[in-house]
């Protein structure tokens, strides 16, 4: 392409036109918007939940909490998992994620970047979760979520060090395979474990399974893995 050609080009480009600008601006403040809203959700939310009594294994079966779960559901058109998720995130930020709810509140931290940090928090103890939110949540905010991942788990193992140890050899206890039979003759199995070798053996399984196919196999790779 000639230097003219892209002097044109360069000429037809939209980045600095006026309307470009505000629609750009109108989608920014439409993000921003979003997360503001969630926070204030999120404190609505957690000023019901403190309403609710709460006894141990009340999150099954017919109690006041799981009737409560069903309430937001409603109140947000939304599925009873969803409305777990929310219930429990809005007590996390409000108890102790005072940074990333302010961040929130402000516009500055998208819910998308939120929703991961919390994940990653959900089995670390409040006390090491407020330490985690004072140091990081300033950085989630400019990070993507794979990163957020990351940095989690990375300051989490050097605020507390014993205390990941702890929840590794938890969890690690916990490893099995468990099988449910499904409908029309088919089933589903579950393999829990350490993710280093899992990841091994899934990306073994598949690479066998796109060479298959890349052979002829007349089925697609995810319908070949199935195969071993």
């Amino acid at each position: 392409m000639s230097a003219a050609s892209i002097a044109d080009l360069e000429a037809e480009v939209p980045w600095l036109r006026a309307e470009f600008r505000a629609d750009l601006a109108r989608l920014a403040e439409g993000t921003a918007s979003v997360s503001r809203h969630y926070a204030a959700d999120v404190r609505v939310v957690a000023r019901l939940a403190a309403q609710v009594p709460r006894w141990a294994g009340d999150e099954r079966g017919s109690t006041a909490w799981t009737s409560f779960t069903r309430e937001i559901a409603l109140a947000r058109k939304c599925s009873d998992q969803a409305a777990g998720q929310l219930v429990r995130h809005a007590i996390r930020l409000v108890s102790c994620l005072p940074r990333t709810l302010t961040l929130l509140g402000e516009g500055v931290l998208t819910v998308a970047r939120a929703a991961a940090f919390l994940r990653e928090l959900d089995i670390v103890e409040d006390d090491l979760a407020a330490l985690v939110d004072a140091q990081l949540a300033d950085a989630v905010a400019l990070l993507p979520v794979w990163r957020i991942e990351q940095e989690v788990r990375k300051t989490v193992l050097r605020l507390d060090p014993e205390a990941a140890a702890l929840r590794a050899a938890d969890k690690n206890a916990g490893r099995g395979v468990s099988f449910h039979p499904d409908t029309d003759d088919q089933a589903l199995v579950d393999l829990y474990g350490p993710a280093v070798p899992l990841a091994r053996w899934y990306a073994r399984v598949d690479t066998r399974a796109r060479a298959l196919t890349a052979a002829g196999a007349p089925r697609p790779p995810y319908a070949v893995r199935s195969q071993g």
